[in-house]
């Protein structure tokens, strides 16, 4: 689901018993695999003493995989649940539908994490301490409170020690036990990683919990009988904060819509496309529902602690400290928040070790409004808060969580009278899910609610859906082709032209006002093991899992420095977003910027989501793989690194890689026809009709007209929806 973790240590240990531990499959370099560890002989750590002691009202179960295996439980919605559609899926099978999917998803995660398990590594006495060093690797990341299992390298016997992460500094992870570990001079131990089974146990807590009400699940036109599209007169009372959203109808029409909804509606959709403001709108609406109504309280959730600090930051602009809280988990590193969200810091509760600490039920109660993550929205339900203490919970990037993770926070804490928004775009990036056989966990709660009849755009607008269409972000020509691709033409760019149209007249564009390029080139792409290079033995049996490209890191390292060097330009280091796909090729990246270029982002599409820049420059990497790449094949990547520049969007790549899918190849034609490519240009005489993974083909053709190829490329993509200009 997400890049997967470790066992965190906030597991309200004083109420829950211990999960099964399994085998490490990883094979060391002695040739054995690390010994299974019972509860005979595991040597468990002991709390945190710098964790604050948190008072737990409900239990959490464990939730385990069935001893009798995932594949024959609950047998009758196997097949449905495998599937990407919903088949199968109704409020009788609703619970075991998601689970047998968690399940499934839950065995593959346990089973990648033995590939990331580490033998003979070196291991230093760090007071009050020990130190060890993990290799980062691509999807894999380690955090505080994370659970490891160590065994000395040779052991005679099976005794395992548990340790757990109490602070991680690059690739150096400090590390604590009990007090009865020890190690000598250049001492070793093998090292086996725990799957973190927290936010799984939480999301089977939510699809589990006894509140399935069809107007949530399955709501129907009967569920819409009190709704109606609420007329202009009464929209001058609700004494709007900023006075834009009087001027934006869709703006205005959604606050309208969330803030006069009647308790126990309909889960109202925000449908935000890129650039148009939905935060804004969302924080709009939750000031004037608390305005209007003083005993109105609102629960707002995301799914990373990027985006729900995101829309805390504005809600601080309306809300004291006493009104708003930022709930934060033990695990997320105190300093990496300041780092990132410091103005942040009065709102949320913290103790004298510098650790998250989680307000008690008495306090958190008391606060109008609390932000979290969906995972930690679980909390006001284990403190024992009431059902429909919160009259509205807001989801925001609702498109990026699994149904369970959005459940976490919704059918635990709703009554009837609660009412929910769920704001982000379907259309752009979906939830990560590690196994095939679970792909169906892909179709998040609001992909389910998008796709039902009550929720089209252009029916319901303004009852139970809006769609914003004015973009602020990005130059007309940037927004063009996704904009016709994704969203029907239907965004209007509204950029602000003294930024978006800042950059026409830079040097370096091939064609002067147009503020795309395309810098083609050949260069051969590399593979990167991510094995411990100190380790012969790792060296051997590692897979490449890691990609990068020299001559794209040489190009957009040149692109930048002519950027940040040309003053007449006035562009920093923050004005640049550099997007890479591959841990390897933004490691490169960033160890060659010069100087100048420090503070320049460089990060994955899912790192940019919901971000802009003045500049993004994305880097493709791929160029003879077998298998389709990720930001290449997945037109919802596409979508979000092509909608995330406000005045310039430069793409490295090799164009015959990229003409092989039918959504590249629409981009490459109409920049082509723009005059907008540098370097290796397509070659279209030389190019082959692209397959499409996942689509039917486009004939390649010589400079075709590229309005007729996007015709064609939408259809694919969207065949329901009617043809552009109709």
């Amino acid at each position: 689901m997400n890049p997967t973790p470790f066992a965190s240590g906030e597991q309200l240990e004083s109420l829950h018993s211990r999960g099964r531990h399994r085998n490490a499959r990883g094979r060391g370099s002695r040739g054995r695999a690390m010994a299974h560890a019972t509860s005979t002989d595991l040597v468990r750590d002991t709390r945190p003493s710098m964790w604050s002691t948190t008072k737990w009202v409900v239990p959490l179960l464990q939730y385990k995989i069935p001893a009798k295996g995932v594949v024959n439980v609950h047998a009758p919605h196997a097949q449905a649940a495998n599937t990407e559609s919903s088949k199968g899926l109704t409020l009788d099978s609703y619970a075991a539908f998601f689970q047998h999917l968690l399940w499934i998803e839950e065995e593959h995660m346990a089973d990648e994490m033995t590939q990331h398990n580490m033998n003979d590594v070196p291991i230093t006495s760090r007071h009050p301490g020990y130190e060890i060093k993990v290799v980062e690797k691509e999807g894999f990341s380690v955090i505080v409170g994370d659970i490891v299992h160590v065994q000395h390298t040779g052991s005679v016997t099976d005794k395992c020690y548990q340790g757990r992460v109490h602070h991680v500094k690059g690739q150096m992870v400090h590390l604590r036990f009990n007090d009865g570990f020890s190690v000598s001079h250049h001492a070793t131990v093998d090292v086996k990683l725990i799957l973190n089974r927290l936010p799984l146990r939480r999301m089977h807590q939510a699809v589990t919990s006894g509140f399935n009400v069809p107007r949530l699940l399955f709501p129907t036109e009967a569920d819409c009988a009190p709704l109606r599209i609420l007329a202009e007169m009464r929209l001058p009372n609700l004494h709007l904060a900023d006075k834009g959203f009087q001027e934006n109808s869709e703006q205005l029409q959604a606050i309208t819509a969330i803030v006069l909804r009647p308790p126990g509606s309909v889960p109202f959709v925000l449908f935000g496309p890129p650039g148009t403001g939905r935060r804004e709108t969302l924080v709009e609406s939750i000031r004037l529902i608390l305005k209007n109504d003083p005993a109105a309280k609102v629960l707002v959730c995301a799914p990373s602690n990027k985006a729900a600090d995101l829309i805390a930051k504005l809600l601080t602009v309306h809300l004291e400290a006493g009104e708003l809280c930022r709930l934060n988990s033990y695990a997320r590193p105190y300093n990496t928040f300041m780092q990132e969200s410091s103005e942040l810091n009065r709102y949320t509760m913290y103790n004298d070790n510098e650790v998250f600490a989680i307000p008690p039920r008495e306090k958190l109660q008391a606060y109008r409004v609390v932000v979290s993550t969906c995972i930690s929205a679980a909390i006001p339900h284990a403190l024992g808060l009431e059902r429909g203490h919160f009259s509205h919970i807001f989801l925001d990037e609702a498109g990026l969580a699994t149904e369970p993770t959005s459940m976490v926070a919704i059918k635990t804490l709703m009554d009837d009278r609660t009412n929910v928004v769920l704001a982000g775009d379907h259309r752009q990036l979906s939830p990560i899910v590690r196994s095939r056989d679970a792909r169906r966990l892909q179709l998040s709660f609001l992909d389910r609610l998008m796709s039902m009849p009550i929720y089209n755009e252009q029916t319901s607008m303004g009852r139970t859906v809006v769609k914003l269409v004015k973009n602020f972000r990005s130059h007309p020509d940037i927004l063009h082709y996704p904009n016709q691709i994704f969203y029907g033409g239907e965004l209007e760019a509204c950029g602000n032209p003294a930024v978006t149209h800042s950059l026409l007249e830079y040097e370096g564009l091939p064609q002067r006002g147009f503020p795309i390029v395309f810098h083609g080139t050949y260069g051969r792409e590399s593979a990167q093991s991510e094995a411990d290079p100190h380790k012969a033995s790792q060296r051997r049996e590692a897979p490449p899992s890691s990609f990068f490209n020299v001559e794209e890191i040489n190009v957009v390292r040149k692109h930048v420095i002519d950027l940040v060097d040309n003053h007449k330009l006035r562009i920093t280091p923050n004005d640049i977003g550099i997007i890479a796909p591959y841990r390897a090729q933004r490691q490169k990246i960033v160890a060659t910027l010069p100087k100048q270029a420090n503070g320049i982002k460089v990060g994955s599409v899912e790192d940019f989501q919901g971000e802009e820049r003045r500049v993004i420059i994305v880097s493709t990497v791929r160029n003879i793989s077998t298998e389709p790449p990720a930001l290449v094949a997945d037109p919802r990547r596409f979508n979000v690194a092509m909608t995330r520049a406000r005045s310039l969007l430069i793409i490295v790549g090799d164009p015959r890689m990229l003409a092989r899918y039918p959504l590249w190849q629409g981009w490459l034609t109409l920049v082509h026809e723009k005059g907008g490519c540098r370097g290796h240009e397509p070659d279209w005489n030389a190019m082959k009709p692209a397959a499409a993974e996942g689509g039917s083909s486009v004939a390649a053709r010589e400079k075709g007209d590229a309005q007729d190829m996007i015709e064609r490329i939408r259809a694919q993509l969207f065949p329901n929806l009617a043809p552009l200009g109709e």
